[in-house]
């Protein structure tokens, strides 16, 4: 017995590689179709998350903001090659901002807190991407890149400015973005985009005033994107 499994080891790994061989063989295959480069354009919808943390310490204790915020944006993408995608678009925060605040590990005094909020914004970005052919009709493209998202104008925001450089600030941030494009092919020229998108804030850190009379300790700003746009290949 022991004889006939040492016998097949071989036979399995040949076969495995074969296997291997075969699955990169396709993916070179579905490439091979996609002779030349191609461009793409396309428009749609996306939905932002933005969750922003502000930590100061004072006399040795923490204080943390947290703020809370969602938008709507209308999208346009341009796909200059295969694998390098710019974005743009306008963005709308409309709704509530949820705002909960700690020192000591005490609720500040009026937190948590909610406010109706409306708000304005432009965005800009550009993405490195590696799309990969699963079969005729889906593809997936993981991705990284850089989204800036400017404050155009706004209202509300109960006794907080939004016309002050810091609110201006907090609602532009500038993401690293990681994420993956989702694409379904419809015809021969149109199809289906949804992108996913986790950005890290790289400007989260706002002025001394804010944190005043604490010291700033340090911040973070996360946005969670995701989208659904229709698009066309020449």
């Amino acid at each position: 017995m022991r004889d006939t499994i040492l016998c097949q080891e071989p036979f399995l790994t040949k076969l495995s590689l074969l296997l291997v061989v075969a699955v990169l063989g396709g993916v070179e295959s579905a490439y091979a179709q996609d002779n030349g480069i191609k461009l793409s354009a396309g428009a749609g919808v996306s939905y932002l998350g933005n969750f922003v943390n502000q930590y100061s310490t004072y006399q040795g204790n923490i204080q943390q903001i947290t703020d809370n915020s969602t938008s709507f944006g209308l999208n346009g993408f341009v796909d200059v090659t295969p694998y390098f995608t710019l974005n743009f678009g306008l963005r709308f925060a409309v709704g509530q901002l949820n705002e909960t605040g700690t020192f000591a590990g005490q609720d500040l005094p009026n937190e948590p807190y909610s406010a109706n909020i409306s708000i304005s914004q432009f965005e800009i970005g550009g993405e490195a991407k590696y799309p990969l052919r699963v079969n005729s009709i889906f593809s997936w493209a993981p991705k990284i890149g850089l989204d800036y998202v400017a404050y155009w104008g706004g209202s509300g925001y109960g006794a907080v400015n939004l016309d002050s450089s810091d609110m201006e600030k907090e609602y532009s941030p500038l993401y690293l973005t990681l994420g993956t494009d989702l694409d379904f092919n419809i015809t021969e020229h149109w199809f289906i985009r949804v992108p996913l998108d986790i950005g890290f804030g790289l400007n989260a850190e706002l002025s001394s005033t804010y944190y005043a009379p604490n010291s700033y300790s340090n911040s973070s700003s996360i946005g969670l994107r995701a989208g659904l746009e229709v698009g066309y290949t020449l």
